[in-house]
């Protein structure tokens, strides 16, 4: 018996407007005008660019006033030059509870990074401009080839990859990733593979199969320690000194000056945040409901912001910082020459995601715990680490003279 593909949805802008769906869709979202499923309709008036929708089901093209697409039976293939410079306004409206939950994350999101990472580093042009961080993605091929399959090359990537929970440990964000519902997997697979060819791997990662789920949780994985985990620390270090800066501006001129130095693609018009984000995501208002916003920053991040919307939860803003160009090769050895291999290695440790305590780190460097909590003693007398005690627990982390110390490395 013949299966019906899935049914997904693809916007694009077009030129300009007075190319709606049809009678009483003015606005060319396919609803009725001034509409859009699942949301509110907005107060605002329509915006400048107008947008045309089309649906794939049974491998035939639905325009949005619903009749088929004159032509042969055929799989809508987008471009990827199409993909690359559509775009669509999606509108956040904040309240005053909103702007009083707006928050900055203060560390990269380990397994946000990761997705992002990989899909980053398949751009030729973004791998010519980190070797080494190309050269170690060739080198850990074999473990996580999956990846190729499941994250998208460009464009648009499922929300549940770049998940909002497990800032903390890299971990708790691949726990997030895998706990997703398999009505949500089969949802977003959908949309973001409209223009990618089929393989047997990514037919089962569109039907949520659980063990495909293991296999990608397995790869990112491996990929953070093969690629990434060398370079963490860096990544710490700068994105602490752009959360020194956003202090300054927010003491200097509170939320609305924050939200305003937003980098391309996010316009702060209060009390509206502009994203100009990818084209599935479509044109809509989205009222926060007092859930207020979380913004992450990652330099791996890509061209356009990506946004995760889910009830009761923050808004969750990934956009580009920085620049990955500034990564540079590890300097190990020196660091290793000055404070010795097994105190360099402690500290590398307190410098990486998640919670640390001395047992953790002892077992994580493959030394006793009295030497553990010895090392950190040292460490932390030299400012390099500082500690805190949780319950009946010791947790330590690397201190910003720790993460500058180890560099890049």
């Amino acid at each position: 018996m013949r299966r019906t593909p899935p049914t997904s949805m693809v916007r694009l802008w077009s030129p300009g407007p007075g190319r709606s769906g049809g009678t009483g869709d003015k606005d060319g979202d396919g609803e009725p005008d001034g509409a859009d499923a699942g949301s509110p309709p907005s107060p605002q008036p329509a915006a400048t660019r107008t947008d045309t929708k089309v649906m794939i089901t049974n491998r035939r093209l639905i325009a949005a006033h619903g009749r088929t697409v004159p032509g042969r039976r055929q799989r809508f293939r987008p471009t990827p030059k199409a993909c690359q410079t559509a775009t669509v306004l999606l509108r956040l409206w904040l309240g005053a509870a909103d702007l009083a939950r707006v928050r900055v994350a203060d560390v990269p999101h380990p397994a946000a990074t990761v997705s992002l990472a990989c899909q980053a580093l398949r751009d030729p042009a973004t791998a010519v401009r980190l070797p080494d961080l190309a050269q170690r993605m060739a080198a850990a091929a074999p473990l996580v080839r999956p990846l190729h399959h499941l994250v998208p090359s460009h464009g648009l990537m499922p929300d549940f990859m770049t998940p909002s929970d497990g800032l903390e440990s890299l971990e708790a964000g691949l726990a997030a990733i895998r706990s997703t519902a398999p009505h949500r997997v089969r949802a977003q697979v959908a949309t973001a593979y409209t223009n990618v060819p089929v393989t047997p791997m990514r037919r089962r990662f569109a039907a949520a199969d659980p063990e495909v789920l293991d296999i990608m949780v397995t790869a990112l994985r491996h990929y953070f320690r093969a690629v990434l985990a060398p370079y963490w620390p860096a990544l710490v270090r700068d994105r602490g000194h752009e959360v020194d800066e956003t202090g300054r501006r927010f003491a200097r001129s509170g939320v609305d000056g924050v939200l305003a130095a937003l980098p391309a693609g996010l316009r702060w018009r209060p009390p509206v945040l502009e994203v100009d984000t990818w084209p599935a995501a479509g044109t809509r208002d989205v009222h926060l409901d007092g859930g207020g916003v979380l913004l992450v920053a990652s330099p791996f991040a890509g061209p356009r912001p990506r946004v995760l919307v889910q009830p009761g939860r923050p808004a969750f803003v990934v956009y580009r910082t920085g620049s990955p160009l500034a990564v540079t090769p590890p300097r190990a050895d020196a660091v290793h020459r000055l404070l010795g291999h097994t105190r360099a290695e402690v500290l590398r440790r307190v410098a990486g995601p998640g919670r640390h305590t001395t047992s953790s780190v002892a077992r994580d460097a493959g030394i006793s715990p009295s030497s553990s909590s010895e090392h950190l003693a040292v460490l932390r007398a030299a400012g390099l680490v500082t500690s805190h005690r949780s319950g009946g627990t010791m947790v330590h982390r690397a201190t910003g003279s720790g993460t500058d110390l180890l560099g890049p490395g």
